[in-house]
């Protein structure tokens, strides 16, 4: 995998290409299996391990590698700057799947040395790509070219959640820190994915789906809220600290709610009189609204839960987020942004509509085998994983995030 990237296959393709397999092949797949298994009474089939394999997948290897690829597509481009030099992206892909592969065998095994060798090939990758991050910032043609606070405040509390999700990780096997796999999960949700998912959006959607300018300082104010009520909320899950635990999700999910308000998602949208898209009839404008719709009730849980003092089931709250927010985004923000990486168009309008519709169906069925208990939610969640495969690759396809690049599209290398 470490594939030096090229005109045909720049770092963005490897790193979409690669997410792309693996919930394919691992997430989508794993949890059908999973709960197909319930259904048919073959209980064996769907061990606990598959689980963790499932989770593990979606959120490291899918939405995880997606993020990256458009970063080092995106920041060279916001900062004015040369793109990361072929060998570091190839690398950190490198690092991310034989670590990834190695977890998958070692939860499968039940071998925890093969799991905390895999955290550590990880954490390697983490540190190879933060530094790429931090070079390009360093290396920017003008001085304060690309400023934004909301961007800088996400990859600053990426810079730190990222490699101390594969660290934690790496020591649930050992019993010094038994609930690390949760704290791994909490910290690449809500330390790099959500952040970076909220910053990015304030840069893409007044582009996109012309919202209005978001409030960057407000929305980077909220960004380091929520880094903090992270941090309380960690410390205090690891320190078996309740009050931590509930002051942490309070502020997090105040955050959260702050900077949905932030980008303005509900005022009214900006007149173009050249844009040829009407936003009313484009599946996406949809798609994304329904994203931050989860993202909303997700906040709104962490509240309520902190409030209460209530315990927030972990497979409610990261499907929220990793389904309904963070794949949701994917869906609908890729399909304008991945072509456009390549010079292209996607393949087809009509296509967006059934990723759409799909995504709505998965979403809901998640959620319903997420809060229905015992073999009642089989059906439900076989169907989510088979209709989440079917959308998936029809985004793939629609997207054309495994074409390779025309001779045409190859005179601007991207790298």
């Amino acid at each position: 995998m470490r594939r030096q990237c090229s005109e045909e296959w720049p770092s963005w393709r490897l790193f979409a290409g690669a997410a792309i397999a693996w919930s394919l092949l691992g997430g989508f797949a794993s949890g059908a299996l999973l709960f197909a298994a319930r259904w048919i009474g073959r209980g064996e089939l769907g061990t606990p391990a598959l689980a963790v394999v499932h989770g593990r997948v979606q959120v490291f290897g899918f939405v995880l590698l997606m993020t990256i690829g458009v970063l080092y597509w995106f920041l060279p481009r916001l900062w004015g700057v040369p793109a990361a030099p072929g060998t570091h992206p190839g690398a950190a892909l490198g690092l991310f799947t034989s670590g990834a592969i190695l977890a998958v065998v070692g939860h499968l095994a039940e071998a925890g040395p093969v799991v905390t060798v895999a955290a550590a090939l990880e954490t390697g990758g983490a540190v190879v790509v933060m530094r790429d991050i931090l070079g390009l910032l360093r290396r920017r043609a003008e001085p304060g070219k690309g400023d934004d606070p909301a961007l800088l405040a996400a990859l600053g509390s990426a810079a730190l959640a990222l490699p101390s999700a594969f660290v934690v990780q790496g020591l649930a096997p050992t019993g010094l820190l038994p609930i690390g796999l949760a704290l791994s999960f909490s910290l690449a949700f809500h330390g790099v994915l959500v952040p970076i998912a909220l910053a990015m959006s304030a840069r893409l959607f007044p582009l996109y789906f012309r919202t209005r300018l978001p409030v960057r300082r407000v929305l980077a104010a909220a960004l380091a809220v929520n880094a903090a009520g992270l941090a309380i909320r960690t410390w205090g899950l690891a320190r078996d600290w309740a009050v931590g635990v509930r002051f942490g999700s309070v502020l997090e999910g105040a955050a959260i709610l702050a900077a949905i308000g932030a980008l303005q998602l509900l005022a009214p949208r900006q007149r173009r009189p050249a844009a040829a898209r009407v936003l009313w009839r484009d599946p996406t404008t949809y798609l994304v609204h329904a994203a931050y719709c989860c993202l909303g009730c997700d906040a709104v849980l962490l509240m309520w839960a902190g409030v209460v003092g209530a315990t927030v089931a972990g497979t409610l709250e990261w499907h929220l987020v990793g389904v309904g927010y963070l794949t949701g985004l994917i869906l609908g923000v890729g399909t304008h942004l991945l072509p456009g990486f390549a010079r292209r168009r996607q393949c087809s309008e009509r296509a967006a509509w059934g990723i759409f519709v799909g995504y709505l169906a998965m979403t809901a069925l998640r959620l319903v085998a997420a809060v229905v208990a015992g073999t009642r939610a089989a059906p439900a969640g076989t169907a989510a994983g088979i209709v989440g495969l079917v959308t998936l690759t029809v985004f793939a396809w629609n997207s054309r995030i495994l074409d390779a690049a025309n001779r045409e599209h190859r005179r601007e290398p991207t790298c």
